[in-house]
């Protein structure tokens, strides 16, 4: 029979490498029975175990989460932001998160920004690219109506709402 260690205190042959001949956690053998004691500190690998459907969900979940880290790590991200105006959005739509947006809009600027960037620095560097309508729209969705402000005076007034 396979069985797998699943609890520490069960011992084999000491070597060079491991004085004390304790098997490590998840250690695979093949014996012909289990000792006396070993109980309660192996699985039997040959045994069908029991799945109840808690660790199908889980399972599924685990898997859904790791598609998606890899997803990000490879940065496919389905809601990546691909223009200025739609990351000076993110940081201004209620509900977003601030490290929402300033990662979304330091995908976009990349090197522009520094990896520890503060939210005003990335503001800083949107707002510069930034169209006057962008802008505008951007003061506007924070409730600032503006009229005749020039470029300049917009900013200031981005960077202090």
């Amino acid at each position: 029979m396979r069985i797998k260690i699943t609890a520490g205190g069960i011992f084999g042959q000491p070597t060079k490498e491991n004085p004390s001949g304790e098997l490590a956690i998840g250690t695979e053998l093949k014996v012909d029975k289990t000792p006396d004691g070993w109980a309660g500190r192996y699985i039997d690998l040959d045994a069908d175990q029991p799945v109840d459907e808690d660790t199908e969900a889980l399972k599924a979940r685990i898997a859904e989460l790791e598609a998606e880290n890899a997803k990000l790590k490879k940065g496919d991200d389905d809601n990546a932001v691909t223009s200025v105006a739609e990351a000076l959005a993110l940081f201004s739509t209620d509900g977003v998160h601030a490290n929402t947006a300033k990662a979304g809009a330091k995908k976009l600027l990349g090197d522009k920004v520094k990896s520890d960037a503060s939210k005003d620095d990335i503001l800083k560097v949107l707002l510069a690219d930034a169209s006057e309508t962008e802008i505008k729209t951007f003061l506007a969705a924070k409730g600032v109506t503006v009229k005749d402000e020039t470029r300049d005076d917009l900013i200031k007034l981005a960077l202090a709402v």
